[in-house]
């Protein structure tokens, strides 16, 4: 008697035209939602990274900009002052320090070339699969930048040495109290 009613459910189940679709249908809605808000998310996500890395580039255009021209600055002033240098006829050798500032003039011109040459690649970079990759390819280049921007300085800071260090020997009227 009671195998009779356990019975029942099941043919109904199968004799039931679209109850196998109900099932799949309901056991299907929820993951299918939960893989689109998971790919929205995974979206909206990648679109502030990938805004994240144009800030952070941003930041570090203006900065090696602004690098740029405090170097360029310092080289015409070292360049004038060289001038001032040999046109007072003195016998000193300078020969160094110009050499330093025609070096570090070239490695000036080569990091302004090098920026622009990213710049115009990094849309690219940022525009790929993969923002975290590209932040690292991002990053790489800027320090390739800076090496070549510390370089620039420690050229200028040698120079300067050198044209200081030819006036160690000229006497200074010092006044004592």
């Amino acid at each position: 008697m009671f195998s009779s009613l356990l019975a029942i459910p099941i043919l109904l189940a199968v004799i039931t035209p679209g109850a196998a679709q109900r099932i799949n249908t309901s056991t299907t809605t929820p993951n299918r939602a939960a893989e689109l808000r998971r790919a929205e998310v995974t979206t909206k996500i990648s679109t502030l990274r990938r805004e994240r890395v144009r800030t952070f580039w941003g930041r570090m255009v203006t900065r090696i900009e602004a690098m740029i021209t405090r170097l360029g600055t310092l080289i015409d002033r070292m360049e004038r002052r060289i001038a001032v240098i040999e046109a007072s006829g003195e016998e000193l050798d300078i020969a160094e320090a110009k050499a330093d500032v025609a070096e570090a003039k070239g490695l000036l011109a080569t990091a302004k070339v090098s920026l622009e040459t990213v710049k115009d690649d990094i849309e690219e970079v940022i525009g790929s699969a993969e923002p975290k990759e590209a932040l690292q390819e991002v990053i790489a280049s800027i320090q390739g930048i800076k090496k070549n921007l510390l370089e620039i300085h420690r050229l200028l800071v040698q120079a300067i040495g050198e044209i200081k260090g030819l006036r160690v020997g000229t006497p200074t009227p010092t006044v004592t109290p």
